[in-house]
């Protein structure tokens, strides 16, 4: 899924790369699969990644693309989207290094790498969402 050089989208053989410019992006993804929500904040497409359909939230820094948030797209429950996600980033990530209350009565799970960190979460925007936000380490 993600680890320290970006994340690998599936069925294409196509890596987003931290840094990337968005206009790597726009010619990775497509012109038509990438709309601006706000000033260097950008989102895609629904995208298949490691067998979950998402859609991408990305933000962009000086130095090009730094946070990447993943936000489900599936058609089944929160409940059963969010534990199915969770089994897989424990796969991935080992157990996490730290836990809390997220809403809707969900926990929020973290994950470090050297250059990385992984967030899986629930939030209240205008209903409950489920979001996979994969970051640059600030402290790195």
């Amino acid at each position: 899924m993600s680890n320290d050089s970006g994340l690998s989208i599936d069925g294409k053989g196509l890596r987003l790369a931290w840094h990337s410019t968005l206009q790597d992006v726009v010619e990775l993804l497509g012109k038509q699969n990438v709309t601006e929500v706000t000033a260097n904040y950008y989102g895609t497409a629904p995208i298949r990644l490691e067998g979950f359909t998402v859609k991408l939230a990305l933000t962009f820094g000086p130095n090009g693309l730094w946070r990447i948030e993943l936000l489900s797209d599936e058609c089944s429950s929160l409940s059963d989207s969010y534990e199915k996600m969770q089994r897989f980033l424990i796969k991935s990530f080992g157990s996490p290094e730290a836990t809390g209350e997220a809403d809707g009565g969900f926990m929020f799970y973290k994950w470090s790498t050297e250059h990385t960190q992984v967030i899986h979460t629930v939030i209240d925007r205008f209903e409950l969402s489920e979001m996979v936000i994969l970051s640059l380490r600030q402290d790195v």
